[in-house]
């Protein structure tokens, strides 16, 4: 280059004009169009020239208001004055996201991007940002405010009072709102010895209010620090909000290549893609061949949606396992978390009602928000309860919402909304005395209440039965090291696999799969009748229709063929038998499930009623006289002492003195 040559830099508010007239004259005219009530003009960093991006990145702070120069000289924007404080230019496709456990020293004043889950939301308040004082003589000055603190005027006023004599006027200050939120690691990006990392978010004017607790988040904006006290030298950070975006509108965020979209075809076109699958379901477990087939199903799930009336129509799969100590329960839950992308797990020994809901905390100035709890943080994913049944009993009726209607209503501290619980629930629970009694009923060992066992699509029995083939088969496997067969899938592939098959498939009932579901149905129900228990009820067929479409949904399929509904039947059927079915009549009884006593029980409990008011008329009958009337009734002394002991204790009975008895 000769000396006579010169290169002429264009000033950075020129470039920034200049981009603006040349792609984001459409946003400009809508934003004329919505302005004052629309007042962002948001832009892709896509869109934006590299020079320009560099210098986003490098000193954002300058950079934005170059911009804002920019857009005035652009004079796109009309009716704008040009105040940088009554529009804003945001920035949103951050092409370089890091981990909130990144955000370091080197990090900051730098412009960045990074994915979260919301933890806490506080409550919107005003933030001056043009403060007017006011001097006890009448004199007034304005003072437009930058920075955290409150800057007063410097200069003593006129009339010769010290400065201190200034006074705020807050009904006279310009203010907007501002809100800070909480946002926390994804549990799917944590290991298990990590504790989550989380970072203070501040938002500004329009973006406020745009999320809630449980959202799961893309913030895009400066990293800053500051003193909490005048004397701290280690600083605390918080990021000034440029763009918040909600990701809610699909639950897999995982990448898939070329290359590994055509192999998830190849799979689903494979014949043996089901049984590789359910292999595939922590294969370091021996066994649990129907329980992993039944977690398969729940990892694909249903379709959810609102149906034509406004209601929620749940989609997830809710799968409760009940089994003797030591068969690899919460082995089985540990690798089945490793498989779903956005997981949260928690114990039933250490989760009170607040933490799996949300709890209400105090902002440290008076007001209240909340912090997301378990269900609330799971939301479009999968929430994994170890322990369920040593939960506290008003611990565990905050879930009924969350299950079935899988949303969260908040009422407490003045706070009253509604959280988003949209995730599928695992859960494992012990027997009520630690291993299963072989002399008492199945369903009368569980410790839970059948309000909450009734939201359970599946509930699996797992028994430590002792056979001497498979105790054998078992050691040999566990000698192994439980080695990973050749043909079961990685739980990377098996991942992407879900994820592929969540987004591409909603999968619609075909006339065969659904004339075999309303058949197995009407079956059912045709068991039941007058005087006869309630095999299955309306739960259970909602129930079958989401295991269809999971079904479905493995093969990639856009119809759920009659095969898909003749595997739900077979799972629901399995589950059934086990906690459902009554030996001694020979017939599936869900109320051992849906409510507190079985038909069977039900039937006992009217007769000795009816007998102790007959035998009594109103006094007190002797339990001799009570068993003889039971047992020529054709009910067994054993089960009818049983059924008194249990109505006395829950306050059906009383005993005014000993061995006599009296309907409540």
């Amino acid at each position: 280059m000769s000396e006579e040559e010169v290169v002429i830099v264009p000033p950075p508010e020129d470039v920034w004009s200049q981009f603006f007239q040349d792609c984001y004259k459409k946003p400009c005219n809508k934003l004329n169009r919505n302005f004052p009530f629309n007042r962002s003009l948001v832009i892709d960093i896509g869109d934006i020239p590299q020079s320009l991006f560099n210098d986003l990145l490098a000193s954002p702070v300058s950079t934005i208001k170059e911009a804002y120069g920019g857009l005035q000289i652009s004079r796109l924007v009309k009716n704008w004055d040009g105040d940088t404080k009554s529009l804003n230019i945001r920035f949103m496709n951050h092409p370089q996201k890091v981990k909130i456990r990144e955000l370091s020293s080197s990090k900051v004043g730098k412009f960045v991007s990074f994915e979260g889950v919301v933890r806490r939301v506080h409550t919107t308040k005003p933030s001056v940002i043009e403060a007017e004082f006011q001097c006890p003589c009448g004199r007034r000055q304005r003072i437009v405010q930058t920075g955290r603190d409150l800057q007063p005027p410097v200069d003593e006023c006129g009339c010769g009072r010290k400065r201190s004599s200034w006074k705020l006027m807050p009904e006279r200050c310009r203010t907007i709102d501002v809100q800070t939120i909480i946002v926390q690691e994804s549990h799917d990006n944590v290991d298990g010895s990590e504790v989550p990392a989380a970072v203070a978010v501040v938002l500004s004017d329009d973006i406020c209010k745009k999320v809630n607790a449980g959202n799961r988040v893309i913030v895009t904006g400066v990293l800053r620090t500051f003193q909490q006290k005048p004397t701290d030298i280690i600083l605390d950070v918080d990021v000034e909000a440029s763009f918040v975006e909600v990701l809610d509108k699909e639950f897999y965020d995982v990448e898939i290549t070329d290359e590994e979209e055509q192999e998830i075809l190849a799979l689903a076109n494979d014949p043996d893609s089901w049984d590789k699958i359910t292999r595939s379901i922590v294969p370091s477990v021996y066994g649990c061949d129907d329980l992993k087939e039944g977690v398969a199903l729940q990892l694909f799930g249903g379709v959810s949606g609102y149906n034509d009336d406004g209601t929620w129509q749940r989609g997830d799969i809710h799968i409760l396992m009940v089994g003797d100590p030591g068969i690899a329960k919460s082995k089985l839950m540990n690798g089945i978390l490793a498989i779903c992308p956005r997981g949260v797990k928690t114990s039933g020994k250490g989760s009170s009602k607040a933490g799996l809901t949300a709890a209400a905390v105090s902002d440290g100035n008076g007001g209240w928000t909340l912090d997301a709890g378990a269900i609330v943080l799971a939301d479009r994913g999968m929430l994994i309860i170890d322990e369920m049944d040593k939960m506290e009993a008003h611990d565990r009726s905050a879930m009924h919402d969350g299950m079935e209607q899988q949303e969260v209503p908040i009422n407490k501290a003045g706070i009253n909304t509604t959280l988003k619980s949209r995730c599928s629930i695992l859960a494992a629970a012990n027997p009520v005395n630690g291993r299963f009694d072989d002399y008492e009923d199945l369903a009368s060992q569980f410790n839970l209440p059948p309000t909450l066992l009734s939201r359970f699509d599946l509930i699996f029995i797992c028994r430590d039965v002792v056979d001497a083939a498979t105790d054998a088969e078992l050691a040999m496997f566990i000698l192994s090291r439980g080695k990973k067969k050749s043909d079961t899938l990685t739980p990377d592939f098996l991942k992407k696999y879900i994820g592929y098959a969540k987004k591409m498939c909603s999968p619609e009932l075909s006339a065969a799969a659904r004339d075999a579901l309303v058949e197995f149905y009407v079956k059912l129900r045709s068991l039941g009748g007058e005087g006869k228990p309630m095999p299955i009820t309306p739960r259970q067929l909602e129930g079958l229709l989401r295991l269809s479409q999971a079904s479905a949904r493995a093969r990639l399929s856009p119809k759920i063929e009659k095969s898909d509904a003749l595997k739900a039947i077979r799972m629901v059927e399995t589950c059934l038998r086990h906690v459902a079915y009554d030996p001694e009549t020979s017939v599936f009884d869900i109320d051992r499930v849906c409510s507190p006593m079985s038909k069977q029980k039900r039937d006992i409990m009217t007769e000795l009623k009816a007998t102790i008011i007959e035998k009594g008329s109103g006094d007190p009958v002797y339990l001799g006289i009570i068993m003889e009337e039971m047992e020529r009734r054709g009910f067994a002394t054993s089960k009818v002492e049983k059924i008194l002991e249990e109505g006395y204790i829950n306050g059906a009975f009383t005993e005014p003195r000993r061995g006599y008895y009296k309907v409540v």
